[in-house]
């Protein structure tokens, strides 16, 4: 995983500028990107320098796949990636609802109503697998729907939460015996992270199509 510290290394050494971002915590970056190569014949791509959980990522994986946005599917399965996130219209309503009649409530208290509300929620709105399977198309929430099928969560004449740009783009695969190439465009990632976008793409770059 040369290529990935080498990302690291140029991030550090020069993306010098702080930068916002829609987390609203800054960050440092590469004005004009990097670009990831990896030759999947030596190995497959999994960051050493943290520990990475394999199972997690293949069943978030298999979660976009199917386009479902319901993270009890996840919890079931024992992977709580998105635990502490949820549709964030569906969030900000009820955390109206619940600090509308308590005015005088502390930081802590928000927050904790706030944290309550994430965790409680199901929903996590039109995230990745949402718009790899409906490009384009408007999100609806429909719990009982979706109780008897998870993949069940489309309905384009209903125009609610449109989804916004995804910051995994495209996805590109070519074959060319006796290799496969595959080439996916991403316009954000957490690099320090271990950025596990790569093992969820080699992944699906060991799959045929």
């Amino acid at each position: 995983m040369q290529a990935y510290l080498d990302i690291l290394d140029n991030i550090m050494t020069n993306g010098k500028d702080l930068r916002m971002n829609r987390t609203g915590i800054p960050d440092i970056g590469l004005s004009a990107g990097a670009v990831f190569e990896h030759d999947m014949s030596t190995g497959f791509p999994l960051v050493t320098t943290k520990k990475m959980g394999l199972k997690n990522i293949a069943t978030e994986l298999e979660f976009f796949l199917n386009g479902i946005t319901d993270k009890k599917w996840l919890q079931d399965r024992k992977c709580h990636i998105w635990d502490e996130w949820a549709n964030p219209v569906k969030v900000e309503q009820k955390y109206s609802i619940a600090t509308s009649k308590l005015p005088n409530l502390t930081d802590t208290e928000k927050t904790q109503i706030l944290n309550s509300i994430m965790d409680s929620e199901r929903d996590l709105g039109p995230i990745y697998g949402f718009q790899w399977r409906h490009f384009g198309g408007e999100y609806v929430w429909e719990e009982n729907r979706i109780n008897k099928n998870p993949t069940d969560n489309f309905n384009p004449n209903t125009p609610r939460h449109r989804p916004g740009q995804s910051c995994h783009r495209k996805i590109k695969k070519q074959s060319k015996r006796p290799q496969n190439f595959g080439q996916r465009l991403e316009s954000s990632g957490d690099s320090t992270n271990g950025i596990t976008t790569l093992s969820r793409y080699a992944s699906i770059g060991c799959t045929r199509w």
